[in-house]
């Protein structure tokens, strides 16, 4: 069983750069078309494998487990099933979790930061500062919550998950949906493979940089003023005396 299931490239039999071969390239009984599809294959580089072998085929017993396959029971196969099943609700608690902090982080962060409008309306430029200070510590308690505490818990619910639909998936036909939704989760972004942890520093990073900027904003380009309307005080009235004849 793989560590992390994918295909897995030899790159270490990569000789497309080797001085000599585009002499084999010549010499050889390929077809041209298939010569052609080769060149072709080889300057898309367009191989995304899960895992890389460097320096030889021995690398396989360092990324992988191999064990004699058994034939399960049905018995065995229905608490197989049991297992399984509790483990995607156990994964379905905690992404429920995670979306539960995300959504209550950007609510209470657009409640500070229309309080934040209100009280720059009004002059107060040390609490509009406040408030998003306020803001971004709140910002990282989530982040913190929701990267350290549940995500750890959703991943180890996942690797399990994988491991049983590894496990059952020969004699038990189309139950490999964690492993299709780990898989469909890495995003290619920039040539590089961004898991979910990836994503959620991203999510996380860019909303937090975007209230450091905010902040920096209100201190610099913001100008002082009163905390609220000031009313003008009527001008005293002035009174004439008149002297008796």
């Amino acid at each position: 069983m793989s560590k992390k299931p994918g295909p897995v490239q030899a790159k270490y039999g990569e000789v497309q750069s080797h001085p000599g071969y585009e002499l084999l390239r010549r010499v050889s009984h390929w077809p041209d078309d298939d010569v052609e599809n080769e060149k072709r294959i080889a300057a898309e580089n367009s191989i995304s494998p899960s895992n890389t072998l460097t320096d030889g085929f021995h690398e396989l017993r360092v990324r992988f487990t191999f064990s004699r396959w058994r034939h399960f029971t049905s018995e065995e196969l229905e608490r197989a099933q049991t297992v399984w099943q509790q483990t995607i609700q156990v994964q379905e608690h905690f992404n429920d979790l995670e979306m539960r902090i995300r959504n209550f982080a950007l609510t209470l962060l657009v409640a500070v930061l229309a309080a934040t409008g209100v009280v720059l309306q009004d002059g107060n430029k040390t609490l509009a500062a406040m408030l998003i200070v306020g803001a971004l510590i709140s910002w990282a308690a989530f982040y913190v919550m929701d990267r350290w505490w549940y995500h750890p818990l959703l991943r180890g619910a996942v690797a399990h998950a994988i491991k049983l639909e590894t496990q059952i998936a020969p004699q038990i036909p189309g139950i490999g949906l964690t492993t299709a939704i780990a898989d469909a989760s890495h995003t290619v972004i920039r040539g590089k493979v961004r898991d979910s942890t990836t994503k959620m520093r991203w999510f996380y990073g860019l909303i937090g940089g975007m209230l450091g900027l905010i902040l920096l904003v209100i201190i610099i380009f913001t100008p002082l003023g009163g905390t609220g309307d000031q009313s003008e005080s009527p001008a005293p009235t002035q009174t004439a005396t008149v002297s008796a004849p």
